[in-house]
């Protein structure tokens, strides 16, 4: 599951969204509350915590796709271990 986290936070870094430390812990604490079953209240979630703007939140969304749509749901690979 971190590594899954980990991997969104360099895919988001490299959209241009300034990832701080302390957003990566905010963002890991919400993903454990809200678990890996509801994609879409998963991908509200990293909006929530990791964007700053409006223009942000789009582009946390299209990472999230992107990166949904590489190797199956997110939620898929953070449960099995991936």
């Amino acid at each position: 599951m971190q590594q899954t986290l980990e991997d969104f936070y360099k895919v988001i870094r490299a959209a241009g969204i300034n990832v701080s430390p302390s957003d990566t812990i905010e963002t890991s604490r919400t993903v454990a509350l809200v678990g890996y079953t509801d994609r879409n209240i998963l991908k509200n979630a990293f909006q929530v915590s990791l964007a700053k703007s409006e223009t942000e939140q789009d582009l946390v969304a299209e990472c999230f796709e992107c990166l949904s749509g590489q190797s199956g749901k997110i939620g898929d690979r953070a449960r099995s271990g991936g």
